[in-house]
């Protein structure tokens, strides 16, 4: 912030950031915040940093997507429209206020009744010693700078908590339709570092420092145990998966009429009922998607990219609304579930493969 024109240096790195991974976004305007506030609070008054920050960001920004289009250029590829982020910054269906109150109601949801965060007993304490270190240094920190004399010291929390949650939740505005994965919960991080940081900071307050101590030693022990236990999920989720495919292309393989290039017609569901489950930490993985369940499979595109990237083998998988036709077909209906005799069919010159349970309901 010292350097001429650092806002430039900042939105290059911001705009880097996002290459990586967009949730950086609401980190960065987190922390931006918090110094604001922290500048306001000391009195200081950097009235510079009002536009200086925004303007870093809007550079960040503009920088991140104008690199992202010169590359889908060169590479002649369009943008995914994973998670909707294709229409990312469009009104959509959403007015401007529904979208706000939705951003506020995640934010408190998740935080409060995400059972991420408040998991259970022991992540409940070490993230009420983190908040109670958290409000005792605010009130130090108010009485080091004089801020509590001044209204604009309560004025400025008051305007964080209207603001922060939006900071938090600026991907729900640009994209409503997101589906949030835990990796995109990392700015909740920043809430617990912070309120480390400001307890440190507190001079000669060993009480605050050590509750800071205790929370986050809690909080890192407790998150590397449910990791490393959401981690071994994933390593089931992929062997059990790995299997699959193997034991499904082979079937493709082996069925009379089939061709390399065939068409392939598939809802990409596979059934639980002809397989034991092996996702055995529900109870820990439960609120915490991407971690939990039995299976990376979900649509006909996965198996298709699973089975070029991992078997070496190429199916021409045909998009959902082929399936769409044949769905409640009677000859669809009565097939078996995959691994059954009859999951496999060519019809029409189109190979149907069956992977969902048979006791889907009907139409």
């Amino acid at each position: 912030k010292n350097l001429p024109k650092g806002w430039i240096f900042g939105g290059l790195c911001l705009g880097f950031s996002m290459g990586i991974y967009q949730a950086y976004l609401p980190v960065a305007m987190i922390l931006c915040l918090f110094l604001i506030l922290e500048e306001v609070i000391r009195g200081k008054g950097k009235v510079k940093l009002l536009y200086t920050f925004p303007a870093m960001g809007a550079f960040g920004v503009i920088f991140y997507y104008g690199m992202l289009q010169i590359l889908l250029k060169i590479q002649g590829m369009e943008l995914a429209s994973y998670q909707g982020i294709n229409g990312a910054g469009t009104q959509g269906n959403a007015g401007f206020f529904s979208k706000i109150l939705a951003m506020y109601r995640d934010f408190f949801g998740f935080t409060l009744k995400g059972g991420v965060l408040f998991h259970n007993g022991i992540s409940a304490v070490g993230i009420g010693f983190l908040f109670l270190a958290f409000l005792l240094g605010l009130v130090y920190f108010g009485k080091q700078t004089k801020g509590w004399k001044r209204l604009s010291f309560f004025g400025i929390i008051a305007l964080g908590l209207v603001f922060l949650p939006l900071a938090t939740n600026v991907i729900l505005f640009l994209s409503p339709g997101v589906n949030y994965h835990l990796l995109m919960r990392y700015q909740w991080v920043i809430y617990l570092l912070y309120a480390v940081a400001l307890g440190s900071r507190i001079e000669g307050k060993v009480l605050i420092q050590w509750m800071c101590l205790l929370g986050s030693v809690i909080l890192i022990g407790f998150y590397g145990v449910t990791d490393n236990i959401g981690y071994g999920n994933l390593a089931k989720k992929y062997e059990k998966t790995y299997a699959y495919c193997v034991r499904l292309l082979d079937r493709i393989e082996q069925t009379p009429g089939y061709y390399q290039g065939i068409p392939i017609a598939m809802i990409g569901v596979v059934g639980e009922e002809p397989f034991p489950s092996t996702d055995l930490t529900k109870d820990v993985t439960g609120n915490m998607q991407g971690l939990g369940g039995n299976w990376l499979l979900y649509t006909g595109a996965n198996y298709q990219k699973f089975i070029q990237h991992y078997l070496g083998a190429s199916l021409n998988i045909l998009p959902p609304s082929v399936m769409e036709q044949m769905y409640y077909a009677p000859e669809y209906v009565a097939m078996d579930s995959f691994p059954g005799e009859n999951s496999i069919r060519i019809i029409d010159g189109i190979m149907y493969i069956k992977t969902e349970n048979t006791t889907r309901p009907k139409e």
